[in-house]
């Protein structure tokens, strides 16, 4: 199923999420191998670099808790490939406190620009590539 990142400070950043059957669920804090960077790629951010973040970062939704464990080989290229295990909600007690969390890497090469949270495409918070990584520019750091 589809992934996103639900509840965090940024699109980058969130509860991890899978649509089963048209239904959003959360995953559980149970991951193996390179699960936290195959999942980053599906959702279309950088390949390597993503970190597991306590579920206590975000807010807690009510969706119900889908998967309880995933296990993502090395070779396995695609999150279709790895090992999804499903809660079994007759025998599983999990809570919204096993949410795994997720930073992904929003992969940029140094010195590029762009512009986020904006209502359209050229308005917005004006971010720089530092390092591989999208940083803030504070008003200080501007020219008048």
């Amino acid at each position: 199923g589809d992934l996103r990142l639900f509840g965090g400070p940024n699109v980058l950043e969130g509860s991890l999420e899978i649509c089963i059957d048209g239904i959003w669920g959360g995953v559980i804090n149970n991951i193996e191998g390179n699960t936290k960077d195959v999942a980053c790629a599906k959702m279309g951010f950088n390949e390597t670099g993503a970190t597991v973040i306590g579920y206590h970062n975000y807010v807690k939704n009510h969706s119900p808790l889908l998967v309880k464990y995933i296990n993502c080989c090395e070779d396995d290229e695609n999150f279709e490939d790895c090992h999804i295990h499903y809660v079994n909600h007759n025998e599983d007690s999990f809570t919204h406190n096993n949410l795994l969390g997720l930073r992904c890497i929003d992969g940029c090469t140094a010195g590029d620009m762009r512009l986020t949270g904006g209502e359209s495409s050229i308005e917005g918070v004006v971010e720089v590539c530092v390092d591989g990584t999208w940083t803030l520019v504070g008003l200080d750091s501007w020219d008048y």
